[in-house]
């Protein structure tokens, strides 16, 4: 495949995991998404001239999106739960796997540069589009922001069903510029606290606690040296007032009252916080049914439903990733899951690359936001750009040690 075509490619593929199922064409069922999966894999399979080695904890991941998934279908099967649309999204969702590893083994600059320059691409659309739902509190037709019970219409959701999603994704991207500021390319310096202060906006007006504590912890613990600490503060005190004035000026023209999305931000337990204690809770309890392998596929809604206990409140998706994975998959696949985290943790302690590692305590912290991760694509991209990232730091590491 020549260069230009795989930048394309791959360029349209990470673009499309943050439309997910807003952009389609034809019909609603003809995601970009889906469509993007299917064009790469034909593409990459028909071009399949360079020999790839991949390395062990590629196969591992691969294995584990392959094998869990169809473990997850027999135990729909025998269940009586199998459902044609989860197991398609499943489908999607282990070439999404392939093709990313596929990309990243192949040419691991070229990837993590790809997926940068995407990601900050969209996070401006999704910023413009943010800032129209909340002027007009008008959205894109996958959102259920004023159209389901209990989402209010002043929250924005851009192209995610749900304000978490939003949150939960844009900080990702945030994440994703500090840490390739940090090992790959020295960026603007105006141009990341810029991000920074912008995902501390969309953190607000989607009053998500948990998001506006990860970009805080991002921005002090993987941007900042402490050595040039004063540069970065003046920085920020010429930019906040500036950002402030502009959008206060702006939100008073069009008098909305920013007072509604306050209640949220705050750190004080809520009735939210204390019904995801308890799904947590019980989600745990999900290993011993099935003898262990999981309550299939996208089977963590059944179990919740089934339970039915009141102090749920009617609550039926996990928002956490992890408990996702062990609801669906079992303990077996999860511990394999784990096992891949854990491998990758420690190959980069031998490293003392502790941003990473970090870095990828915040994405897990951050899945917490969202209701459910299984389908929310772009943090797929960012897990496998971690991947690549430790590859990437780790050999040039290597080479300085053993020319």
């Amino acid at each position: 495949m020549k260069r230009s075509i795989r930048k394309l490619v791959i360029s349209l593929l990470i673009i499309s995991t943050l439309t997910g199922g807003a952009v389609y064409i034809g019909i609603k069922e003809f995601h970009l998404i889906r469509l993007m999966c299917i064009v790469s894999f034909i593409l990459s399979w028909i071009h399949l001239s360079q020999k790839v080695k991949f390395n062990y904890l590629s196969i591992a991941i691969i294995f584990y999106f392959v094998w869990s998934t169809l473990l997850s279908a027999t135990v729909s099967i025998i269940d009586s739960n199998f459902n044609f649309k989860d197991a398609f999204n499943y489908l999607i969702l282990i070439i999404l796997n392939i093709m990313l590893v596929y990309y990243m083994e192949t040419n691991k600059e070229d990837f993590l540069r790809i997926v940068f320059k995407s990601s900050v691409v969209v996070f401006f659309i999704m910023l413009g589009i943010c800032v129209w739902e909340v002027l007009t509190e008008q959205h894109l037709s996958i959102s259920n922001s004023g159209r389901l019970e209990g989402f209010y219409s002043y929250y924005p959701t851009t192209f995610f069903n749900n304000q978490n999603d939003y949150a939960a994704t844009s900080t990702l991207i945030c994440l994703l510029v500090l840490i390739y500021n940090r090992y790959c390319k020295n960026l603007n310096d105006l141009l990341i606290i810029v991000i920074v202060f912008l995902n501390f906006f969309v953190t607000y007006v989607t009053s998500s606690r948990t998001t506006f504590a990860i970009t805080f912890l991002g921005f002090i613990f993987i941007y900042i040296k402490s050595r040039q600490f004063l540069k970065y503060f003046v920085y920020s005190i010429i930019i906040a007032p500036f950002i402030l004035y502009i959008s206060g000026n702006t939100f008073e023209w069009f008098n909305l009252d920013l007072s509604v999305y306050s209640g949220g931000i705050d750190f004080i337990e809520s009735e939210s916080s204390v019904i995801r204690k308890n799904l947590y809770y019980y989600g745990l309890f999900s290993c011993l049914d099935n003898y262990g392998f999981g309550a299939g596929l996208n089977g963590s809604q059944i179990y919740y439903t089934e339970l039915n206990i009141p102090d749920l409140m009617g609550a039926v998706n996990p928002h956490n990733y992890l408990i996702e994975l062990l609801i669906n998959n079992g303990i077996i696949f999860f511990f394999f899951y784990c096992c891949i985290n854990i491998v990758l943790v420690f190959r980069l302690l031998s490293m003392k690359h502790f941003r990473l590692i970090f870095c990828l305590v915040l994405y897990f912290i951050n899945l917490q936001s969202s209701s459910s991760s299984l389908f929310l694509w772009y943090h797929y991209v960012f897990f496998i750009f971690i991947v690549g990232l430790a590859y990437l730091v780790c050999d040039k590491e290597s080479v300085i040690k053993n020319p």
